[in-house]
């Protein structure tokens, strides 16, 4: 797999018809990427595999790593492509809803919206360079497949990664606008502990080690995040499946709830669009012990001369419905960024 990212790869291989990805991990100097006639069912060593949101009702593909070709099995679509954006009012509904809900069983669930914006003729590889300019310290990709339609965004949270008999993962949760003074309020700090706690019972078999609680910037806002680590060894001695671990941990509390199956409930009644391969994961997959998964957020899903934006955040007891409005527009704005980019530069060429 060649550490270069050629000018017209990705345009070629959407008018080809063809499966690819493109990775730029964090602050790494090059990209990783591929291209394939076909995929595979499941997580497969040796490629890069694609997760849904869901998948309870369908399951990850793999695109192979160095153009091989893949064997298809069994595989749906993750979900259809969004009719139309996501109303205010609905909105406001679904999180006075859920909010009461939260209001009498505690906990979390995570309400996402779509909007759906004219691309005005911008590839996906030159927003992919763009993102790439605008955020060095976010993971940044594109990838496409059957399954899961076309998609690109800069992530700012890592799902899963083992390396040198390590695990890596993280609890990222909570958000206001990058830079603001103060302490973090009741409501953020809540949010971001029950994802903590769920993680850390989710990898009890590989005996996690939680970091300190930090604010971590993610373009134009900020979160509070907890590292957590373990020990690869379950997975590395096929005790543990990651399959398994990652069918625990995703979705997390931070993309889909506190209480996964209700959570799941609610968003099946509140949501109109589905949320496909947003609040799934993807990345590079050599072997149990050697993989870096991130989670799909802060991502536009292209089909024709439209983008789906997706974005959501956590609802509780304490939620407002325009303060969950704005935290999903300022969630936006880095893909709106790398877009306004793009308009400007072509029309300035």
């Amino acid at each position: 797999m060649s550490h270069t990212f050629p000018p017209g790869f990705i345009d070629k291989a959407i008018a080809e018809g063809k499966s690819f990805f493109a990775i730029r991990y964090p602050q790494a100097a090059s990209w990783e990427w591929g291209v394939s006639d076909s995929v595979s069912a499941g997580i497969v060593p040796g490629s890069f595999v694609v997760a849904p949101f869901d998948m309870e009702s369908v399951g990850p593909v793999s695109i192979p790593f160095g153009g091989n070709s893949g064997q298809p099995g069994d595989m749906a679509s993750f979900g259809r492509f969004p009719n139309e954006s996501t109303p205010r009012e609905d909105h406001r509904r679904a999180v006075e809803t859920i909010s009461a809900y939260h209001r009498r069983h505690g906990g979390k669930t995570v309400l996402s919206r779509v909007e759906l914006i004219p691309l005005s003729g911008i590839p996906a590889e030159s927003i992919l360079r763009s993102l790439d300019r605008l955020y060095p310290d976010a993971t940044v990709f594109g990838f496409s497949t059957p399954q899961s339609g076309l998609w690109v965004g800069a992530t700012p949270e890592l799902l899963l990664a083992a390396s040198g008999g390590q695990l890596r993962t993280m609890a990222l949760a909570g958000t206001r606008r990058r830079g603001e003074s103060g302490e973090w309020d009741g409501k953020n700090i809540e949010e971001q502990r029950l994802v903590v706690d769920f993680i850390m019972d989710a990898m009890a078999d590989c005996l996690p080690r939680e970091g300190e609680l930090f604010t971590c910037q993610a373009g134009p806002v900020e979160h509070l995040c907890t590292a957590i680590t373990a020990d690869a060894s379950p997975l590395e001695k096929g005790e543990l499946q990651p399959d398994e671990l990652l069918r625990r941990l995703s979705p997390t509390p931070a993309l889909c709830g506190s209480d996964r199956a209700a959570s799941m409930r609610l968003i099946a009644s509140c949501e109109a669009h589905d949320r496909g391969a947003y609040g799934g994961f993807f990345g590079l997959y050599r072997s149990p012990g050697d993989f870096d998964f991130r989670v799909n957020l802060r991502s536009m899903r292209m089909e024709g001369a439209t983008g789906a934006l997706y974005a959501g955040g956590g609802i509780t007891s304490l939620s407002r419905p325009d303060d969950e409005w704005t935290e999903t527009c300022r969630k936006s704005e880095s893909m709106r960024k790398a877009l306004s980019d793009n308009a400007a530069f072509i029309e300035n060429r």
